[in-house]
């Protein structure tokens, strides 16, 4: 027997500071590299997509790596995924603002459907 089971998930894409998001994300060079987007909504949706199929990974913390977007540590306190900036020099600040992800639910079956074949 086969099936195919349809899965979701929502995941809270928290941009804090929107115009460093928009400025760097819509209207600055990057979207010439990776992605043309018109507004916010649009980039959190990709965000999220790629960001629930990185893997989870452990360095110091545990961290999922999406290329373009960065680095994201996990707070194990808070439940959530912060924008790393590790790799700035010390005291400057994230060119596109923090980001703050989170699942505000769990990766769950809605649907199992038999395929006959």
């Amino acid at each position: 027997m086969k099936f195919k089971n349809t899965i979701q998930c929502e995941i809270e894409i928290d941009f804090k500071d929107k115009a460093k998001a928009k400025a760097f994300f819509i209207d600055g060079d990057w979207s010439d590299v990776f992605y043309e987007i018109d507004d916010l909504e649009e980039l959190a949706g990709i965000l999220a997509s790629l960001f629930n199929n990185a893997p989870e990974r452990l360095g110091k913390g545990l961290y999922r790596s999406i290329e373009g977007f960065g680095d994201y540590i996990y707070s194990y306190e808070k439940k959530e995924w912060n924008l790393s900036d590790r790799q700035l020099p010390e005291g400057e600040e994230l060119p596109c603002g923090d980001i703050v992800i989170k699942y505000a639910s769990e990766l769950q079956c809605i649907e199992t459907e038999e395929i006959t074949s």
